[in-house]
């Protein structure tokens, strides 16, 4: 059963990345890929760690996913400081 959880999640994992490289391909914009993929690549590796069953694996699963929620709050962040500098300088 494990073997399903982790194929299901590399297929959403697979299905997200070409989502946002197909999104991106529109805004002709492919260098910022890794930014928007990342939180997703973590999420999922700690996800599927989390279903091992070994503590160990359990805790740095936890830490994945909250890192990457961690990830998107910066990104989020410094685009919105950057943002504000770009049109607020004086």
């Amino acid at each position: 059963m494990i073997e399903v959880q982790i194929s299901i999640i590399g297929i959403s994992f697979i299905v997200f990345s070409l989502l946002v490289f197909g999104l991106l391909r529109v805004f002709k914009r492919q260098d910022i890929a890794p930014f928007f993929i990342l939180p997703v690549f973590l999420f999922c590796l700690g996800f599927a760690l989390r279903l091992l069953g070994n503590k160990s694996f359990i805790d740095v699963g936890f830490f994945f996913t909250e890192s990457a929620f961690l990830v998107i709050y910066i990104i989020f962040s410094i685009s919105f400081l950057l943002g504000q500098l770009k049109y607020w300088r004086l």
